[in-house]
């Protein structure tokens, strides 16, 4: 019987790691690079960056290598304030954002002054073909996921971006269609995990409006673990907690009265559309200990 429950326990340790390392493969946040150098453009290696989240706390470290350059592959989205320190060298600070599936580039002079250095570094978020990464996107934020009328489905986002239209009548699919190719060869994901639903050539769950952190939508070039369609990539990244307590109510209405007439109807018929949603957050950190 002992020998029973020591298998079954270390086949479920396997699955758990294997689990765990394919949630790991999948990006959900930005990455940072850059070269730090000294006031004559000579690199510095060596030199020790220390990247901390404003809102969570979390901190990552890196150390240049002989070419001066540093990379944090892979970090949530948000604001970070960034400290540079090398031996004989002035320590420089900074903030950089990053953005969903985007690049910052924070390159940073070291100084010998007495005076500290600032960097001031932040991500783009239009659609740009950026110098650190091949790929070709846009990163919408949470406010515009609020402010412009996408009925509820952030992937409406995409057709804010260049080359890009919607989808035309009787086409399947989802999303929008991107560079000429059809709506069946989008994917989709949800932080970070697959949402493609291969029997409607879509997405299998939508998330509700005040969930949404960031959206990505990448269309051209986009990285390895992208790889699951040929058009376009729709990211979605939903909110995370803070080291403070905050929340928000909200309510969408909709009525025909808001809408344009549409193709069923003439001027004896008019459709009826009531639509009330209603819904709130509330987010903070964990008490320590969690019991007792």
């Amino acid at each position: 019987m002992n020998k029973v429950r020591i298998k079954s326990l270390l086949i479920a340790m396997a699955a758990l790691v294997a689990f765990a390392s394919g949630v790991a493969a999948q990006v959900t946040g930005g990455a940072v690079t850059g070269t730090v150098v000294d006031p004559n453009g000579a690199v510095v290696r060596g030199a020790t960056v220390l990247l901390k989240d404003k809102s969570r706390g979390l901190e990552f470290t890196a150390v240049t290598t002989d070419a001066g350059s540093y990379q944090f592959p892979n970090v949530q989205t948000g604001t970070y304030t960034m400290t540079v320190t090398a031996t004989g060298f002035t320590e420089a600070t900074g903030e950089v954002i990053v953005s969903l599936n985007q690049t910052a580039t924070a390159n940073i002079t070291l100084s010998v002054a007495a005076s500290s250095a600032v960097v001031n570094v932040t991500s783009e978020t239009e659609n740009i073909v950026q110098t650190d990464t091949s790929q070709v996107g846009a990163t919408f934020t949470e406010r515009q996921f609020k402010d412009l009328p996408l009925n509820g489905n952030p992937n409406n986002l995409a057709l804010l971006a260049p080359n890009v239209i919607s989808p035309p009548i009787g086409v399947s699919g989802e999303g929008a269609v991107t560079g000429g190719l059809r709506q069946r060869s989008n994917s989709f994901s949800i932080d970070g995990v697959d949402n493609n639903d291969v029997g409607v050539s879509g997405s299998v769950r939508g998330v509700i409006p005040d969930s949404v952190g960031e959206f990505s939508f990448l269309q051209n070039n986009f990285n390895a673990e992208f790889s699951s369609g040929g058009a376009g990539a729709f990211n979605t990244i939903t909110k995370s907690g803070t080291n403070t307590y905050h929340g928000s109510v909200f309510g969408y209405f909709d009525r025909e009265r808001f809408n344009a007439r549409s193709t069923d109807e003439d001027g004896t018929t008019k459709r009826r559309l009531k639509q009330n949603q209603y819904g709130g957050t509330f987010g903070g950190p964990l008490p320590y200990p969690l019991f007792g």
